[in-house]
């Protein structure tokens, strides 16, 4: 079991158990296949299991998606959503990289990208996208907030990761997981710093 002690000012954090992931989708409205594509998405998010079912759905919206490049870029990030609940970080990474190409702006392509590359072990690099996706006003902040704090942690900034686990649960207090991530900090503020 790790421990991590932390000052912070004249309070130490203490962490010494593993921690959960979240993950975002786009939602689209509608029958087209970019709204198929975020149906499959949302569903592989939703029980944590991408289906060859729902990658071919994406890919079918990716291949027969008429301009503007934007809607394809959308296609491309839920796609990335897929892989990443199908454990193929690489592939998420690609599909968020075609995604940001096509459409620099979209912040959940650098969300997805962030998570992906954490999933595949690159916290440095994930800890920068997920800075440019609340940087982007992503859809979900408190997604971003919340998977930066692991890859935070995962790089040993357990400081840094006390606070974006904090600020996730201030920014929707009845999402469970990041009050469940702070119950494994413990606050001594009799600690001289």
């Amino acid at each position: 079991m790790r421990t991590f002690v932390l000052a912070i000012g004249a309070t130490a954090v203490i962490s010494a158990t593993p921690h959960a992931r979240a993950e975002t989708s786009v939602t689209i409205i509608g029958t087209s296949p970019l709204a198929a594509c975020a149906a499959a998405a949302a569903e592989a998010k939703r029980t944590g299991v991408g289906t060859r079912f729902e990658l071919a759905t994406c890919d079918r919206a990716i291949e027969t998606w008429p301009p503007p490049q934007a809607n394809v870029a959308i296609a491309f990030t839920n796609r990335s959503v897929v892989h990443i609940a199908r454990g193929e970080p690489g592939a998420a990474i690609a599909d968020a990289n075609r995604a940001i190409r096509l459409n620099a702006s979209l912040g959940e392509a650098y969300l997805d990208r962030a998570i992906a590359l954490s999933a595949d072990a690159r916290p440095a690099e994930a800890i920068r996208d997920f800075a440019r996706a609340i940087a982007l006003n992503v859809r979900q902040p408190e997604l971003a907030y919340f998977d930066r704090a692991i890859a935070l942690e995962d790089s040993g900034d357990i400081k840094g990761a006390y606070f974006d686990y904090r600020h996730a649960a201030e920014l929707n207090p009845a999402w469970g997981k990041p009050r469940q991530e702070l119950a494994r900090f413990t606050v001594d503020r009799n600690v001289s710093g």
